[in-house]
């Protein structure tokens, strides 16, 4: 029970196994040894004072009266013997910063970590040792006891940081001579303001005139005093005051008691002159200028103060970064300028003070706008598809190098960016000679194309300059010859052949019969001559059709030449050539030599020309053998167009002719077919040629011949066509060469 109380009656204690110091009843106090708590024996002077403490480097409780705290015989519980375990209940240390104290044998943490000092299991001090601090003017330092120590004296003007420094105590207020001063936060003097006109005394401006100056309050001499207050000078001048002293003056002088202008009267005495001034009097009694002298005012930004005569005058320069107020320069910035301090946005207010605006940029502060800008961090890297980039100091991405190419790939970290060699992938090295292009080690390489003809009918050469060369048509010639059959005959297109020529001639229209008096047969119509080269394909099969001679001389029924030639009286019309593609149709004529027209029953009455774009129109004996026109003599057939047959001809008394005297579509009419107008038939004219469209029949003279015709888109561009009228005598022929 003794110990017990011993235990709680006290502070927490660091017990230990050591030699208690001597104890005293007045003192109280003896010293153990470092580290470990009080107790053991008292010593030699028996009892220890009735509060006693034992001494210890650990601040630990020391004797007292009770034997069982360290009293006489040291204390049997607590330091007479030998604790158990680590550590024994009830006694403290310190571990760094952390107090602990003895529980159950073990150490325990007693409370949070000290902050500056732990001694003895408690902590203590008010600082960390060697930390420098200011308290008001008075320099300071932490001892290592932990606390504060008074360093040397107190400093004159700022203490900052535990020393002393500036020039004077900020906020502080002096003149120096007419302009006030106040001291910096950085314990400097600044001028405040513009300087004083008068007097200048506890950093402000007073006075109304400059100490020592003289003047006059109506008849009273006045002389400014230190404090720059007009006071009287003497006695009131009898007459006249006038600049600080009595005196006479001139009748009608002029003179100014401060605003008041004056004039000197006949008995020499000044009078007031008008009412005072408002701004200045001038020496001659006389108001001039504009203001107050020594007032300030601001003109835009230019700061100015009233001079001495009254008028406004700069004073120093304009306010050209700043505000100008009450005639000063205030602030530093323009309001409503922006502006960046590091990332934050700024602007100016009214009084020229840069106010945050908004929040922090994230990337750039642009000061000439006081916006947010960029889009990255300067220094920042990345790929931009295949384009290495870094962040510039806009905050901009800028490319970095050139874009990577083939079979490189751009990587990049937190700070860099570039293009790396790449194997494996596909890519195209350029060159058309080359194949499956991969990509190795950075490098772009493939498999060496070999050209291959499009078709049997095309060679060609190895891949030079990144292509295959153009493909090369096989030479492939040869010639076919058709003469007149009485039939069609087919010719397939040889391989390999895409174009041909055809030379093909109509056939001419039969001759008339001898005249009574043994004058010569008149002659039919000679064929036309076509020659085209027209794209073909290979394999193809082509009809052609030979055009035969129509029958000469008199018959009921003559019979036309084959493949078109009209019936005629006298001569029948000849049968045009011509060469066909599938299904062989007359629309399906690619080429046509026309035939010409057959003669008539009078002398010299010729059939009309085969061929040409019209054919020719037959003639009449007038005509005496020269190729004629339709209309010239009625009974004349007209040759066929590229769009109608030609018409065919009548004579008087006989003017209608049937519809089949007209040529048609690759048909030419009948000759002799004029009508009365009972409908008997009259006539010994020629039959009109075959063609493209037919010649027109003759009634009593030559029929029309029949037109030539080229399908114009089959015709190979820049190739040379030829279409005469009138060329072939007898049979039609066709030549096909490749």
């Amino acid at each position: 029970m003794l110990l017990f109380m011993a235990l709680s009656c006290g502070s927490p204690r660091h017990f230990g196994k050591a030699s208690g110091g001597a104890g005293s009843e007045t003192a109280g106090q003896g010293n153990g040894s470092a580290g470990h708590g009080a107790g053991g024996k008292a010593g030699t002077s028996g009892k220890a004072g009735a509060n006693a403490r034992g001494g210890s480097d650990d601040d630990a409780s020391g004797g007292g009266d009770d034997p069982s705290v360290g009293g006489m015989d040291g204390g049997m519980s607590v330091g007479g013997m030998s604790a158990t375990g680590p550590c024994t209940d009830g006694e403290a240390q310190c571990v760094g910063l952390q107090p602990q104290t003895c529980l159950g044998g073990e150490w325990q943490n007693a409370g949070a970590a000290c902050m500056y000092l732990c001694n003895g299991g408690a902590c203590s001090g008010s600082c960390l040792p060697g930390a420098q601090q200011c308290s008001g003017l008075q320099p300071q330092v932490c001892d290592p006891a932990g606390a504060w120590q008074n360093v040397g004296a107190a400093c004159a003007n700022q203490c900052s940081g535990g020393a002393c420094s500036g020039a004077c105590t900020p906020k502080a207020l002096r003149c120096n001579a007419l302009q006030p001063q106040t001291c910096s936060a950085d314990a400097l003097w600044q001028d405040t303001g513009i300087a004083c006109p008068f007097v200048c005394a506890s950093c402000a401006c007073g006075g109304e005139c400059s100490p020592g100056a003289l003047g006059c309050s109506g008849l009273q001499p006045q002389l400014c005093d230190a404090n720059g207050k007009w006071q009287n000078s003497g006695s009131a001048c009898p007459n006249v005051c006038n600049g600080g002293s009595c005196q006479a003056c001139t009748s009608g002088a002029k003179q100014c008691n401060g605003l008041q202008p004056q004039l000197c009267d006949s008995s020499g005495k000044w009078q007031n002159n008008g009412s005072a001034c408002t701004s200045v009097c001038s020496g001659a009694g006389v108001c001039s200028g504009s203001c107050k002298p020594a007032a300030q005012q601001c003109s835009n930004d230019q700061p100015q103060v009233c001079s001495a005569a009254g008028a406004w005058t700069n004073q120093g320069s304009a306010c050209t970064t700043n505000v100008c107020s009450g005639g000063s320069c205030i602030g530093s910035c323009k309001p409503g300028a922006p502006s960046c301090n590091g990332l934050q946005p700024k602007v100016c207010d009214a009084n020229g003070n840069p106010l945050n605006s908004g929040a922090a940029c994230s990337y750039l502060c642009v000061a000439s706008t006081g916006k947010c800008g960029g889009s990255c961090t300067p220094g920042a890297a990345q790929c931009a598809d295949q384009q290495p980039q870094t962040c510039n100091a806009s905050a901009q991405w800028a490319n970095s190098g050139s874009s990577c190419g083939t079979c490189t790939a751009c990587q990049a970290s937190s700070t860099s960016a570039s293009c790396q060699a790449t194997s494996g992938g596909n890519c195209d090295d350029g060159n058309g000679c080359t194949t499956s292009d991969k990509c190795q080690s950075g490098k772009c390489g493939g498999t060496a194309v070999t050209c291959q003809p499009i078709d049997s009918c095309h060679t060609v050469g190895s891949c030079t300059a990144n292509k295959c060369p153009d493909q090369v048509p096989k030479v492939v010639s040869g010639s076919k010859a058709f003469s007149f059959s009485n039939g069609a005959s087919s010719w397939t297109v040889p391989d390999c052949v895409t174009q041909i020529t055809i030379d093909a001639y109509g056939a001419q229209g039969g001759d008339g019969v001898p005249g009574k008096f043994g004058e010569a047969a008149p002659a039919g119509g000679k064929g036309g001559h076509v020659v085209a080269t027209l794209k073909v394909t290979p394999g193809s099969v082509l009809q052609i059709n030979v055009g035969g001679v129509g029958t000469s001389g008199y018959a009921d029924i003559p019979t036309g030449g084959f493949n078109g030639g009209g019936i005629g009286r006298y001569g029948a019309g000849g049968g045009a050539t011509d060469v066909r593609i599938a299904p062989f149709g007359l629309s399906q004529r690619i080429l046509v030599a026309g035939g010409g027209g057959g003669a008539g029953a009078p002398t010299l009455s010729t059939g009309g020309l085969g061929g040409g774009a019209t054919g020719g129109a037959g003639c009449s004996a007038e005509c005496n053998g020269v190729d004629g026109s339709a209309g010239s003599v009625s009974s004349d057939g007209a040759g066929g167009s590229q769009t109608s047959g030609g018409v065919s001809g009548v004579m008087s008394g006989y003017d209608t002719a049937s519809s089949d005297a007209k040529g048609s579509f690759g048909l030419g009419g009948y000759g002799g077919h004029c009508m009365t107008s009972s409908g008997d038939f009259f006539g010994l004219g020629g039959g009109g040629g075959g063609g493209y469209y037919g010649g027109g029949g003759g009634c009593e003279s030559g029929a029309g011949g029949g037109s030539s015709y080229i399908q114009s888109s089959l015709v190979v561009s820049g190739s040379k066509t030829t279409n005469d009228r009138g060329v072939q005598g007898g049979n039609g022929k066709v030549t096909i060469s490749w």
